[in-house]
């Protein structure tokens, strides 16, 4: 086995821990947020693999994971790099708001977190836990959906109901 193949052996390992530390906790709580934080370290496609399986698991308690979700974010990502801008409001025509982007991925949303200036998904989820506004959406009872979208240093999570 390569060292490459034992760091993504190793990483799918800990996420797997860190899923399964949130079976049995209340969202908002600091067990439910360190498993969370740690299952945001693997970023977008580590999280999409396992979610399915842990949301059966632990359904009352973990934010369903949404395709749709990533596709929007990710297009965010990529339309605020492609066109110079860092907001919530996008210059873009039918992609304005996160309610927009997700209408066009094929889904609904109402609200979003946005990060820039890391290519870390473990530094974008700091940033956003140490602002108010963006760990309510994160940790709070508000939304149950949730998706990530990564490109060239600028991070999407959207979030629905």
């Amino acid at each position: 086995m390569s060292r490459a193949d034992r760091i993504a052996a190793e990483r799918r390992r800990r996420l797997v821990k860190a899923y399964e530390g949130l079976a049995g906790c209340k969202p908002g709580t600091r067990t439910w947020y360190a498993a969370a934080a740690a299952v945001l370290r693997y970023g977008e496609e580590g999280a999409k693999k396992l979610a399915p399986a842990v949301e059966a698991r632990c359904r009352s308690t973990m934010r369903a994971y949404q395709a749709a979700f990533n596709k929007a974010a990710r297009g965010h990502c990529k339309d605020m790099v492609e066109k110079g801008f860092f907001s919530h409001t996008s210059p873009v025509p039918g992609k304005a708001t996160p309610r927009d982007r997700a209408r066009r991925a094929g889904t609904t949303a109402n609200g979003e977190n946005i990060a820039y200036g890391t290519t870390e998904p473990q530094r974008a989820n700091q940033m956003w836990f140490h602002s108010p506004g963006h760990f309510k959406n994160m940790f709070g009872p508000r939304f149950r959906r949730v998706g990530l979208g990564y490109h060239e240093r600028r991070w999407t999570q959207m979030f629905g109901r």
